[in-house]
């Protein structure tokens, strides 16, 4: 009896929590500009701070990839200052597109 109570408890902990550490995604895309003359920046990374995932624009300077609601997106290349967005968290849509402008460094 004892032992039925502690597992049970122990299943509802684990479903408890990993429902809270779940986060909602979103698609993130847009296009990354110079501030000067509004080219595209070809090869620029894109990704989520302190975290292992990310994405580089393409020749045409756009990117696309699945972020979490409420995650810091850097975005860096050589040359140009550290560009940093906060996806909202209260976002209600399933994508969110936003175009980056790079000042020269």
């Amino acid at each position: 009896m004892y032992m039925r109570r502690f597992l049970s408890i122990l299943l509802f902990s684990c479903i408890g929590i990993s429902t809270i550490q779940a986060k909602e995604v979103v698609q993130f895309s847009g296009f990354v500009r110079t501030s000067e003359s509004s080219e595209v920046v070809p090869f620029c990374a894109v990704y989520v701070q302190g975290e292992n995932r990310g994405t580089i624009t393409g020749y045409d300077g756009f990117f696309s990839f699945v972020v979490g609601k409420g995650d810091t997106i850097l975005v860096k290349s050589l040359g140009f200052k550290t560009f940093k967005i906060a996806i909202p968290s209260d976002l209600e849509a399933t994508s969110f597109s936003k175009d980056i402008t790079l000042e020269k460094d």
